[in-house]
């Protein structure tokens, strides 16, 4: 008798249980379905599924959706630089609603957008006289200025973003309103589109450095890192073993115990292929960041100038368990060892608002005006806490 009661206990308690890991399911399957409908509405038949697989050998990897035709008349290739913007031209970022996106040169009808009814959010641009976003301006630095030189890719130019609403207009503003009498404060928006580290530092040794700056701040993406036609995502996840989680990431549960165990840094060192190709190719990438890094600093402090770091996230690092913030840790770390200040805007973003409300829909990359006014906030406040970067300060023998 006891021992039927005892099997009888023990059989509801296995019901109870597989009942409760039943509704754990559910509620997890609703909870990323509603994430996918209300962030990447463009995918209309996104899978879930297929943005938390990290295997080399997976039939779909997490990707960029960055589709854009860019006019050859505003940007053109260049030896060691990668890509200049094209002098004293002027043209329109335009953000194309189920179309790839557009960067044409004037002129250009927008007009046929509405004749097609088509929805467009419009930006136009202008390039100065030295290859850079805004008016013209000389490039020797005016007695009594502060320069300022912002350093990136097409977060920095700010496609799709009027000039004034960048993050670069908005800093010299709001550090303008706060300079000391007889003090100017010049920002140079030196971003180009699809540029690497090892652009930028280009960028940097052949360009910015001649307009003497005192401070330069180098805006960081994902793909600046690793870009391999759009597989940023390699940076932001380890390729994962073949382990016992593996058979389990079919299930909703599955996924969220394998994520708790990715976002510390010793699951995912115990879960990460290090041999494996792709591995190895980001870990490459990795150490040349970091050596780009360092020859910045010395470069600038050789003139007596400042650099900081900023890291822009990915869309997709927005309120998901399985996408830890690992490459702004890395990053962090690295500066760090470097004495180089570096500013995550991950968390000032996720505080903002929804990534639908700061970044262009059906685009994780290029944040919106109110992302670019986030990130001008966290960068003036970090500078204004730090004077000494933009003050005149002597050249270094570094």
């Amino acid at each position: 008798m006891k021992r039927r009661r005892l099997s009888a206990k023990l059989g509801l308690s296995l019901v109870a249980f597989l009942l409760a890991l039943f509704a754990a399911e559910m509620v997890l399957r609703r909870r990323e379905k509603r994430i996918a409908a209300a962030d990447i509405q463009w995918l209309e038949h996104s899978n879930v599924d297929s943005l938390v697989r990290r295997r080399a050998d997976d039939p779909l990897r997490v990707r960029f959706f960055n589709g854009c035709r860019v006019d050859g008349r505003t940007t053109r290739p260049e030896p060691g630089l990668g890509w200049i913007n094209i002098p004293d031209t002027r043209g329109y970022s335009i953000r194309v609603y189920g179309e790839p996106n557009l960067v044409v040169a004037e002129p250009f009808d927008l007009s046929v957008f509405e004749s097609k009814g088509v929805r467009t959010e419009v930006a136009p641009f202008r390039i100065n006289n030295l290859g850079n976003r805004g008016a013209d301006m000389p490039a020797r630095k005016p007695p009594g200025a502060r320069r300022i030189v912002f350093l990136g890719d097409s977060i920095t130019f700010g496609y799709y973003v009027k000039e004034e609403d960048t993050f670069v207009a908005r800093v010299g503003r709001e550090l303008t309103a706060q300079a000391p009498d007889g003090v100017t404060i010049e920002v140079v928006n030196a971003g180009v589109s699809s540029l690497n580290v090892q652009n930028i530092l280009e960028h940097l040794r052949q360009r910015a450095l001649a307009w003497s700056p005192d401070l330069v701040v180098w805006s960081f993406y994902v793909n600046d890192i690793h870009d391999t036609g759009g597989q940023e995502a390699d940076v932001l996840f380890p390729v994962r073993r073949n382990g016992w989680l593996r058979p389990l990431r079919s299930l909703a549960l599955g996924r969220f115990l394998d994520a708790c165990l990715v976002a510390t840094e010793s699951g995912a060192r115990m879960s990460m292929e290090t041999e494996d190709p792709v591995t190895r190719e980001v870990e490459r990438d990795w150490q040349n960041a970091q050596q780009a890094i360092l020859e910045a600093k010395k470069l600038l402090a050789a003139q007596g100038a400042s650099l900081i770091v900023a890291v822009f996230p990915s869309g997709i690092q927005f309120a998901r368990p399985w996408t830890v913030p690992r490459y702004q840790s890395r990053l962090a770390r690295m500066c760090r060892a470097h004495g180089v200040p570096c500013i995550d805007l991950l968390p000032a973003l996720e505080r903002a608002g929804a990534v639908g409300e700061l970044y262009y829909g059906g685009d994780l990359i290029h944040p919106n005006h109110r992302g670019h006014a986030v990130a001008a906030s966290e960068i003036t406040a970090f500078v204004k806490s730090h004077p000494a970067l933009i003050a005149p300060a002597p050249p270094s023998d570094l």
